[in-house]
Order: structure tokens, then sequence, then C-alpha cells
């Protein structure tokens, strides 16, 4: 007798984002200084690095979001709920990217 049985799995998933970059403003008498910034922040890519043991252990880069209509509107909640949760670490890494320039 067959029975269902389950476990959970951690993957390490790669996260592409995008953003406007906002450099500093110095202010003036009416208006405040403002610091560099990213606004519009949005997830762009998923992928999954997995290995194919039966194929002498390559790797290869799965694409989580091949197929799936990126105009659904709980598709884009999705992307946006990944935004924000990673959006410190995205925030950091693009203004340290587009200070390189």
């Amino acid at each position: 007798m067959a029975r269902e049985i389950s476990t959970i799995l951690s993957l390490e998933i790669e996260i592409g984002v995008t953003g406007s970059y906002q450099p500093s403003y110095a202010g003036d008498r009416t208006d405040p200084p403002e610091p560099d910034g990213i606004e519009d922040l949005e997830c762009e890519s998923l992928s999954v690095e997995i290995q194919h043991p039966f194929e002498g252990g390559v790797y290869r880069s799965v694409n989580l979001l091949q197929g799936v209509d990126l105009r659904n509107p709980e598709v884009r909640k999705l992307l946006d709920n990944i935004a924000n949760a990673v959006s410190d670490e995205a925030t950091e890494t693009l203004l340290e990217e587009a200070r390189e320039f």
C-alpha cells in the first residue's frame, strides 16, 4: 500500500533585481539634501542552479519564471513580495554598482 511522504528541500535561488538610481542631491535653501537612493525596485528573474548527478554532476541554471505570464496580477504580487523581502540587500548592491560608474 502506497503512502504519502513529504520533506523540505533548501535551494539557493538567484534573484535578478532592477531599480532606478537617484543620485544624491546636495540641497539648497528650500530643499533638504537627499542621499543616493534606488527607486522602483523590481524582481525581474528567478533562477536556481541544479546539479544533475546523472550528467557528471554538471550544474544547470533553471529559469523559475519560464512559461509564467509576468503580467498576471498574482504573479506580479509574488515578485513584488520577493523584491520587498530582499529590498535592503538589493538596494545596497544596486547602489554599489551605480557608484562604480
